[in-house]
C-alpha cells in the first residue's frame, strides 16, 4: 500500500495537528511521508526566522538545528527558554554562537528556577558559560530576564547596625515622594496598608526634602559586609558586550552578583537597563558609588530601590549619556539636581513620569541638548502606578514652554491606569479645574500619542479639544492600539486637520504593546 507525497501534502496543509497526528497513526508508511512532510515545512519555517533574523529557541535544541543544515545570517537575536534543555547542547550552542559575526541573546530563565537550582554549580557554572560565550563575541547584546530572587539571604551584602537601639530622625512637614503617589493612585483597597507601611518606612529613613544619599547619617550606622557564597564562577579576561539588559534579581544576587559587576566593568557598553531587580537602597547606594562605564549613552531603571541623590552621583560621572528612561521606576528623595546646567549636558531623550520631570525641567536652561520628552506612567513593583496628577502633568507642559526651544513630546497612557488618567486629565482640562489653567504649548513642533488599550469615543472626542495646545504642531502620531472597533477614525483625522493650521503629517503605527516580558 503507497502513498503519493502530494496526497500527504495537501493532507498536511488542510489539517490541523490533532488530525495529522491521528492520520499518521493509521498506517507506519503514511506516518514516515507525513512526518518526513513536516520535517520540511519546519525546516522552511525555521530558515524564514533564520533569514528574519529573529530565532526563538525553546522545545527544539540546538543540535536539531545542525541536522536541519540551516543557511545562518551573519546577524541573529536568539531567544533562549527552557535552560535545562539548552545546556544539554552547549557545545552546539556555542558553535552556533560562534559563527555568527554579531549576536542578541534574550535569555529568559524559569520564574521556578530559584535557590535550589540556582546554588546548584552545575547549573550556575553552565549559565555562565553561556553568557561568557556571548560577551566574548563582538558588538554583542545580552537581556536576562525572569527567574525567582531567593530571598535576603541571595542579596550580595549584609548590614550590622554600630550602634545599639540607634534612633532615627522625625520627618519634616514635607512628606516622601511615595506618600504621594499613594495619595493620587487608585490602589486596589488590600494594596494599601501594604503601601502605607512601606511609606512609614521611607519617610522615617529621611523627609522628602532632604538628601537620602551615601552620606546620610543613618547608612554612616551601618556596617557592610560582603555574604559568602560556595559558588565560584570564572568570568572572561575581556568582553566586547555593547548592550546588557538586567531583567532578572538572579543576575544582582549570590552566586552571579560578581560576575555581573566584572563584566559590568570591563565591558564597552553603550546600553545598559536594570529592571525587577530587589535589592535595597543600601545595596543600589554601594553598587552605584562604584560603577563606571566610559562608553554608555543610554541607561534604564525600573522597579528599582534607588534614591535619586545616589543615581545622581552615578549619572554625574556619566556626561556621555544620551538618553535617560526613568519611566518605570519611583521617585524617591531630593529630585533636584544640582548645577543643572551641567548636569548630563548630552542628554538627547528623557523618558520619566511626571513626578521626575516636573522637578527636572523647572530650570529653563536644564539639559541644554534635549531635543525629545517622553512622559509616562510610572511603575512600582511589578504595579503599574497611575503617575498623571493633573497638576504635574499641567507643570510639566508649562515647563516645556517655558524652554522655548522647539521639542519632540511623547505622552504615553499604559494599562487601565493610563487611560484612566487620560480621561481624568482631558477632562478637567475642559472643566478648567485647579488654580493654574493650562493655555498651550507652542514649542511642540511633533507629538506622539500611545495607548495599549484602545480609548472610548468620548476620550477620544475630549482628545481632539486638546491638540490645539499645541499650536505649532507639524507631525502628529497615534501608535500602540489608538483606534477601536467604534471610533470613528476618518472623522477624528478630517477634524484635527482643521485644529491644526501648521500640521504636515498624521501618522498611525501599530506597535506592539511593550510589556518587558523578561518579567514572566
Amino acid at each position: 500500500m503507497t502513498y503519493p507525497m502530494k496526497s500527504s501534502r495537501r493532507f498536511s496543509r488542510g489539517s490541523d495537528d490533532l488530525g495529522l497526528h491521528c492520520l499518521a497513526q493509521t498506517h507506519w508508511r503514511l506516518r514516515q511521508i507525513i512526518k518526513g512532510v513536516a520535517a520540511r515545512e519546519h525546516l522552511s519555517y525555521l530558515q524564514t526566522l533564520v533569514d528574519a533574523g529573529s530565532l526563538s529557541l525553546d522545545g527544539h535544541t540546538v543540535q536539531d538545528l545542525f541536522q536541519q543544515n540551516l543557511a545562518f545570517t551573519p546577524e541573529l537575536r536568539l531567544t533562549l527558554h527552557d535552560t535545562a534543555r539548552l545546556f544539554k547542547d552547549l557545545e552546539a550552542l556555542r558553535t552556533l554562537l560562534l559563527r555568527l559575526d554579531r549576536v542578541s541573546v534574550d535569555l529568559r530563565l524559569s520564574p521556578l528556577e530559584g535557590s535550589n537550582i540556582i546554588l546548584n554549580p552545575r547549573w550556575s557554572n553552565l549559565l555562565v558559560e553561556v553568557m561568557n560565550i556571548v560577551v566574548e563575541m563582538s558588538h554583542s547584546q545580552l537581556t536576562v530576564g525572569r527567574g525567582q530572587n531567593w530571598g535576603t539571604l541571595g542579596r550580595p551584602f549584609h548590614y550590622e547596625y554600630l550602634k545599639p537601639f540607634v534612633s532615627f530622625p522625625r520627618p519634616h512637614e514635607n512628606k516622601s515622594n511615595l506618600a504621594q503617589s499613594r495619595r493620587k493612585t487608585p490602589f486596589l483597597f488590600f494594596m494599601g496598608p501594604i503601601l502605607r507601611l512601606i511609606e512609614g518606612i521611607v519617610a522615617k529613613l529621611k523627609p522628602r526634602d532632604a538628601q537620602l544619599s551615601s552620606d546620610d547619617a543613618v547608612f554612616d550606622l551601618l556596617k557592610r559586609s560582603t555574604r559568602n557564597c560556595d559558588v565560584a564562577l570564572s568570568s572572561p579576561l575581556s568582553s566586547h558586550l555593547n548592550e546588557f539588559h538586567i531583567h532578572s534579581p538572579v543576575l544582582m544576587e549570590l552566586p552571579f552578583f560578581h560576575w555581573t559587576m566584572a563584566i559590568l566593568a570591563i565591558s564597552p557598553i553603550t546600553k545598559l537597563s536594570f529592571f525587577d531587580i530587589d535589592l535595597t537602597h543600601y545595596d543600589w547606594q554601594y553598587i552605584l558609588s562604584t560603577l563606571s562605564v566610559p562608553t554608555l549613552s543610554y541607561i534604564s531603571f525600573g522597579s528599582a530601590n534607588i534614591a535619586f541623590p545616589d543615581l545622581q552621583l552615578l549619572l554625574s560621572r556619566h556626561s556621555s549619556i544620551t538618553t535617560l528612561d526613568l519611566s518605570r521606576n519611583s521617585a524617591i528623595g531630593n529630585l533636584k539636581p544640582f548645577s543643572s546646567q551641567k548636569f548630563l549636558p548630552n542628554l538627547d531623550h528623557l523618558i520619566a513620569n511626571s513626578e521626575y520631570l516636573a522637578d527636572f525641567l523647572e530650570p529653563p536652561s536644564a539639559f541644554p541638548t534635549l531635543q525629545t520628552i517622553t512622559m509616562a506612567t510610572g511603575y512600582i513593583g511589578g504595579f503599574r502606578i497611575l503617575n498623571y496628577e493633573m497638576h504635574r502633568f499641567n507643570t510639566v507642559l508649562r515647563r516645556i514652554a517655558a524652554r522655548g526651544r522647539n521639542i519632540a513630546l511623547n505622552l504615553r497612557f499604559v494599562s487601565e491606569a493610563g487611560i484612566y488618567g487620560l480621561n481624568t486629565w482631558l477632562r478637567s482640562i475642559h472643566m478648567r479645574v485647579g488654580t493654574e489653567v493650562l493655555e498651550e504649548v507652542p514649542n511642540v513642533v511633533d507629538l506622539e500619542v500611545f495607548v495599549n488599550i484602545s480609548p472610548d469615543p468620548d476620550t477620544l472626542f475630549d482628545l481632539l479639544k486638546f491638540f490645539p495646545m499645541f499650536p505649532s504642531l507639524k507631525h502628529l502620531t497615534f501608535s500602540g492600539s489608538f483606534w477601536s472597533a467604534k471610533s470613528n477614525p476618518d472623522a477624528i483625522r478630517r477634524a484635527i486637520w482643521v485644529s491644526l493650521p501648521r500640521l504636515e503629517t498624521i501618522d498611525e503605527q501599530r506597535r506592539p504593546v511593550e510589556v518587558d516580558e523578561s518579567q514572566g
